[in-house]
């Protein structure tokens, strides 16, 4: 992108904002005209908002559906984590020129130039360099989606992710949100482009129906058993192995025939502590928490063992994919 050199004052003015060529002003994402209350993105600006990472236009819009720029994109990451050694705009720079070399300092990918195209493989590229790694569009994509941070715009899969299409204005700040709470701060990404392997971050169980990555603290503590029902369902068990005498259920997922699933669905989802995580052809799967105490109330260790890997799931720190029937 080519970079729009300003005048001293309104270059002041505009390094309190995110974006270049656009007094924005702070508001509350309910009161953005173009942001209705039911608008999926909602909470995300807000919290984008509340955060002072980006503002709205003086029109009172957000435009939360327009195309984000590379500089908008790299500047908002940047402004999400406050970092104290994120220098000011010079006299005679563009607003954006801080937030380059600071990405410059953590080797970063660098910035494209005049090129005006900011693709959503790009944002993927900048978040993934911002855990530490250094990888391609593609890998970067699959990072992204097996860290849970996306589940594409028209399916969690490489071409649902639509990685040469353009990040909107709620997409980005939906990505940034969810990058922090996961990443407590930035990293530097030195070295080489790597080729991404995902058993290094991420515990990978597969079978015939579906591919679930564990965070990597899940290895060798757990086991699976396969209940093949009469109902022609079939429930795979992950229990914790060194509890497993007391139970050690940890979540369970089933895979339900299409037919199957609507004659039990209100009657299960009521009794159970179940919930629909996905479709593939004609099969519906879902997910159950244990309902009761399966672990060793009388060995602390044994029991902190079992709930923090309970915890995991409780707080969705996984990822599935469906295999093709």
């Amino acid at each position: 992108m080519k970079m729009i050199r300003l005048k001293p004052k309104l270059a002041a003015m505009l390094s309190i904002g995110v974006f270049a060529g656009s007094l924005t002003v702070s508001a509350a994402a309910a009161a953005f005209r173009d942001v209705p209350a039911d608008f999926w993105g909602q909470a995300h600006i807000q919290w984008a908002i509340d955060q002072k990472i980006v503002d709205g236009y003086p029109d009172g819009t957000f435009r939360p559906n327009s195309a984000i720029s590379r500089d908008e994109f790299v500047s908002m990451l940047i402004r999400a984590y406050k970092p104290v050694d994120l220098k000011g705009t010079s006299a005679n720079g563009s607003w954006a020129d801080p937030y380059w070399a600071y990405a410059t300092e953590m080797d970063w990918k660098p910035n494209n130039g005049d090129s005006l195209a900011f693709t959503r493989g790009e944002a993927a590229q900048y978040l993934v360099n911002a855990t530490g790694k250094k990888l391609n569009v593609e890998d970067s994509v699959q990072y992204l989606l097996d860290l849970g941070l996306s589940d594409g715009k028209n399916g969690k899969h490489l071409s649902g992710y639509e990685k040469d299409g353009k990040l909107t204005r709620a997409e980005a700040v939906a990505f940034i949100e969810r990058f922090q709470l996961r990443y407590s701060t930035l990293h530097a990404s030195p070295g080489p482009e790597s080729k991404y392997d995902r058993t290094i971050d991420f515990e990978v169980y597969e079978n015939k129906n579906f591919t679930i990555l564990l965070p990597k603290s899940w290895n060798r503590q757990y086991e699976v058993t396969v209940h093949r029902n009469q109902d022609q369902t079939e429930t795979y068990d992950f229990i914790h192995t060194a509890n497993k005498a007391f139970g050690g259920n940890l979540f369970a997922i089933t895979v339900w025939p299409v037919e199957e699933w609507s004659i039990q669905e209100e009657d299960v989802v009521k009794a159970m502590r179940v919930e629909k995580i996905g479709e593939m052809g004609n099969r519906i799967f879902t997910i159950r928490t244990a309902s009761d105490v399966q672990y060793n109330v009388e060995d602390i260790h044994l029991k902190n063992e079992y709930l923090s890997l309970a915890k995991d799931i409780i707080a969705k720190n996984y990822s599935v994919y469906f295999q093709s029937p």
